[in-house]
């Protein structure tokens, strides 16, 4: 029989928006710090815009213009990330690359990941270095 797995993730940030509800009203009289609405995110594990909603679905009255607001701060940080993600797949595809290199490079992966696999008490063993970008790395040819 299995062993059951360890759930890390605490309780306050698995919980869904009506228990979260639930829960506010107490934290909300138990909270000490000035912004409430990055306190409440921090917290419960939700975007800001989410606990402004929530904040204010529980009684809270928030300044107007404050949703408003996190929308925009969302779709700004959205399109932000997409940005990011797109560069980032730009240089993927304009790095020189050889079948040799490749092959090797993915034989380094392989024997690193086997090595780690091995290396299971790290205070033993020292960390294995593992190549992010071989591209970096000067090439042998």
């Amino acid at each position: 029989m299995k062993r059951k797995r360890k759930i890390n993730t605490p309780r306050r940030k698995r919980l869904n928006r009506s228990r979260r509800l639930q829960v506010a009203n107490r934290w909300m009289t138990e909270y000490k710090g000035k912004n409430l609405i990055k306190g409440y995110s921090r917290r419960f594990g939700v975007s800001k815009l989410c606990a402004a909603i929530e904040l204010q679905m529980s009684g809270l009255e928030l300044p107007s213009g404050t949703i408003e607001r996190l929308q925009r701060l969302e779709q700004e940080l959205g399109k932000a990330r997409q940005a990011k993600r797109q560069k980032w797949q730009a240089q993927d595809c304009l790095v020189p690359c050889s079948r040799e290199f490749s092959l090797n490079y993915l034989e380094l992966s392989m024997l690193v990941t086997r090595n780690r696999k091995r290396n299971t008490n790290a205070r033993r063993h020292a960390p294995v270095k593992t190549l992010s970008r071989p591209w970096e790395e000067e090439l042998p040819f």
